[in-house]
């Protein structure tokens, strides 16, 4: 039997040495509760080319519509894509990495996302504790330590366990 695929785009917004994440309802069907990112899922043939912004806005676009109550997003620029095979959902996910941007207050759709939250890599550990970590998250945390946005490591590394 092989596993199922998921493929998301992911989108952070962050400022300094701080990310705006987002709590995951207690409802969704992957990482229920988990602090993570701004994400969706997508079919491959809506997004052939990870390297299409025009593309990647629509997805975020329809992710902000969805979960967001429709607050205006911008996509800024692609960041970093991985494969993970190794995570609590027992699934392949593939992940695309983009940095985004708000041009409004967020509003939070309850089934969707409970809590949103800027915190330093330090603030998001505290806050996480025993929590699960997302692949998004482990993504993020490779990003931020290789790119020296953090010199903290707040999430295993994709590589650990590949």
């Amino acid at each position: 039997m092989s596993k199922k695929t998921i493929n998301a785009v992911i989108g952070v917004c962050y400022e300094g040495d701080k990310t705006l994440y987002v709590k995951r309802s207690k409802h969704m069907e992957n990482y229920p509760n988990a602090w993570s990112l701004f994400s969706i899922q997508f079919e491959p043939e809506n997004l052939p080319d990870f390297l299409d912004l025009t593309a990647v806005q629509s997805l975020m676009t329809h992710m902000s519509e969805q979960r967001l109550s429709g607050i205006d997003v911008k996509v800024l620029q692609y960041i970093s894509s991985t494969t993970c095979t190794k995570n609590p959902i027992d699934a392949i996910v593939n992940l695309h990495l983009y940095r985004i941007d708000f041009m409004e207050e967020l509003i939070l759709n309850p089934p969707y996302y409970s809590e949103s939250s800027w915190m330093t890599p330090t603030q998001y550990l505290k806050k996480r504790g025993d929590g699960l970590c997302g692949s998004c998250m482990r993504m993020w945390s490779d990003y931020s330590v290789k790119a020296g946005l953090s010199d903290t490591r707040f999430a295993p590394m994709i590589d650990d366990d590949e």
